[in-house]
């Protein structure tokens, strides 16, 4: 199951978040700065519902295991009464918020946002029943088709007199696509009968999932907001773009392997022998394919902003350096909320990741006179600390020493370590020539250091990894 579901999920992410990227360099290199900060400032309320809801909601399904027609339309109706409440309060915060920060175009940008979260919960409920069934190459099909589609609305929109819409447009499209390709695709459209007992049930499990989704991603999103304060909307803009460049980048790393919690822990749900097996390959996938790409990002951050986008984004590759770096602690706090969550143990992810916050965020507050690279960077030190407690927790419950747990994970940091020596002498003794001949050449430099030591000195451990994800059994480690 993990091999299948990997390779679709892997697939899925990789084309959806190419074909993304390049869509948006493409409006990138039509539009103002400042409209990305407009539009990050316009969407970090609305994106609590629309992504975070989205899969607390779709989570909850699955966690119950119920996906009788009453039970589901529970599910709906009880998301669908919150995603409008939080529509009609996006617009009636939007004209404040526009005049705290002297943008009216925040206030428009706001509301349609906020009109969009109607459709979410239909969508989180065929999202379940499509995960239910790990019928991951239809998602994958899905969402292709979804980007590619909303991708070219919002090009043509960039190179048309109404290029600030274009973001909008791109996001509306792509929904309206899902909505029609899930539809055909689950058959499963909201009716009347519904059980109350399994509403007040959802609301259980969604809110404490959903809580724990949104802490995560207040680092970010607060960030933003903070930066906005702290700096200009112009700051806002390069920030997010640096977000969406990583976004793309660790999302066919990550996100793949974060959608195989649920669907495969309720699989081995109170076999602690598949659980701890499910734990430790998503982790040590996790970690053979992140830990290089991030230590080769940081390397090469001023080549590749270079290379993407224009000289007005000369500002995101310190940016970029700097959450590349953060990115390399993926293997350790990455996974510890949704590997308790999914394992039944709720109240202990949302403990987890309040620390993780608060730690994070009492930095973000405390640094003043800093550059935004260099707060990114402290901000990090805090949530290492409460990444490794987590750790703790989920290997004892797992019944494994953290020992043993860390040494799953030292080949690939022992091959990252010695591919980033490598590919910091290629970028320096390549100081003269142009960011394109230099940054292949140490892609090329990197891959073969990285694959080479492990090879050499870890093959039992990489032959182990390429068997899982090949559909092979997989030696023990």
């Amino acid at each position: 199951m993990m091999s299948g579901a990997v390779m679709w999920s892997s697939f899925n992410f990789i084309f959806s978040q190419g074909a993304g990227t390049v869509i948006f360099l493409i409006i990138a290199a039509q539009l103002p700065v400042h409209v990305f900060g407009v539009i990050a400032l316009a969407t970090v309320a609305a994106d609590f519902v629309s992504m975070e809801g989205r899969y607390a909601a779709k989570d909850a399904i699955l966690q119950a295991g119920q996906f009788d027609t009453p039970t589901l339309n529970a599910a709906f109706v009880s998301f669908l009464a919150l995603a409008t409440l939080m529509a009609v309060a996006l617009a009636a915060l939007a004209p404040f918020v526009g005049s705290a920060y002297n943008e009216p175009l925040v206030a428009t940008f706001m509301a349609l946002f906020g009109l969009m979260l109607i459709p979410v919960p239909w969508i989180s409920v065929m999202d379940a029943l499509m995960m239910r069934d790990l019928r991951y190459r239809e998602m994958a099909e899905r969402n292709i088709v979804a980007t590619l589609i909303g991708g070219s609305i919002g090009i043509a929109m960039a190179f048309s007199p109404w290029l600030i819409w274009a973001l909008l447009a791109q996001r509306a499209t792509t929904q309206v696509v899902q909505i029609i390709l899930l539809h055909r695709l689950t058959h499963w459209t909201p009716g009347f009968s519904m059980k109350w007992d399994a509403a007040r049930d959802f609301l259980k499990r969604f809110f404490s999932l959903w809580l724990v989704k949104t802490l995560v991603t207040t680092i970010s999103r607060v960030t933003l907001i903070v930066f906005g304060l702290r700096y200009d909307v112009a700051t806002m803009g390069l920030l997010r773009a640096n977000n969406r460049i990583t976004e793309a980048v660790q999302g066919p790393v990550i996100s793949p392997l974060i959608d195989l919690w649920f669907p495969l822990m309720s699989k081995v749900r109170g076999d602690i022998d598949g659980e701890r097996e499910v734990y430790n390959s998503i982790v040590r996938t996790a970690t053979l394919v992140a830990l290089p790409i991030f230590a080769g990002l940081a390397v090469t951050a001023n080549d590749v902003i270079a290379l993407l986008l224009p000289e007005r984004y000369d500002g995101v590759a310190p940016i970029l350096q700097a959450s590349s770096i953060t990115f390399l602690l993926i293997p350790v706090l990455w996974f510890n909320n949704v590997a308790l969550n999914s394992m039944g143990m709720n109240k202990l992810s949302l403990a987890y990741t309040v620390a993780l916050v608060a730690s994070s965020l009492a930095v973000l507050f405390a640094t003043h006179g800093l550059t935004p690279s260099h707060v990114i960077l402290l901000m990090s030190a805090p949530a290492a600390i409460v990444g490794i407690a987590g750790n703790i927790v989920i290997n004892k419950r797992l019944q494994q020493t953290n020992l043993v747990h860390y040494l799953g994970l030292l080949p690939p940091a022992l091959a990252t370590c010695a591919m980033t020596g490598v590919t910091l002498l290629v970028s320096y003794g390549m100081s003269d020539w142009g960011p394109l001949l230099r940054l292949s050449a140490c892609v090329v430099a990197g891959c073969a250091c990285y694959f080479g030591w492990l090879l050499a000195f870890h093959r039992r451990w990489f032959m182990d990894c390429v068997r899982l994800l090949i559909n092979r059994r997989a030696k023990p480690v």
